[in-house]
């Protein structure tokens, strides 16, 4: 939710903006950014643990819901738009303004985001993966952070981690030249019981 405020008030373009003394977002020159999360859509790739904790603090800012899962209930809940199974995914990028992944990582989901999925994305969407970096697949030129995507795309997790307490880069590829990429060494940590 942190991330999803920031971005939505283009916090990332005012600080960058900013650091070159360009008052972008200012209300001192020109209208500052009003824009609100409250009826904006959050897609939601899984929803277990995390997920329902996503989905219960988006609800309270008034933003809309769509979910998909592995195994969909047979009754949505009411306050969920659209819940459906991994069919459910083009619609679901579809329509929302932030995607937020919170599945578990295995064979069904690995490289579940891909150029096809971004180009099914608005061109405004903001993705943010909170699960495992291998659900969306590494190579950058399929990302719009490469192409030019007008949106920041934060990750807080990665293809690989350091096994002792050197230095390691998150990937094999030069992420950290990309600009619009949000990067975090894995804050976000659940405990693995968790599943997510």
């Amino acid at each position: 939710m942190m991330m999803i405020l920031a971005l939505n008030r283009d916090f990332d373009k005012m600080e960058a903006h900013f650091r070159r003394n360009i008052w972008y977002g200012s209300g001192f020159y020109g209208d500052p950014s009003q824009a609100e999360i409250q009826g904006k859509t959050l897609g939601l790739i899984g929803y277990g643990h995390i997920g329902k904790e996503v989905a219960s603090r988006a609800r309270a800012f008034g933003m809309k819901l769509r979910v998909i899962n592995a195994y969909p209930p047979a009754r949505k809940p009411r306050h969920i738009e659209f819940f459906e199974g991994p069919s459910g995914l083009h619609e679901l990028l579809k329509a929302s303004d932030f995607i937020v992944v919170a599945c578990p990582a295995n064979e069904k989901t690995r490289g579940l985001i891909g150029k096809r999925e971004f180009t099914w994305m608005k061109r405004t969407a903001c993705l943010i993966n909170v699960a495992r970096g291998p659900i969306v697949q590494e190579k950058p030129s399929t990302m719009p952070c490469v192409r030019g995507g007008s949106r920041a795309r934060p990750s807080d997790v990665w293809y690989q981690y350091p096994t002792d307490n050197r230095p390691c880069a998150p990937s094999r590829f030069p992420f950290h030249k990309l600009d619009n990429l949000i990067m975090t060494p894995h804050v976000f940590r659940v405990d693995a019981r968790d599943g997510e």
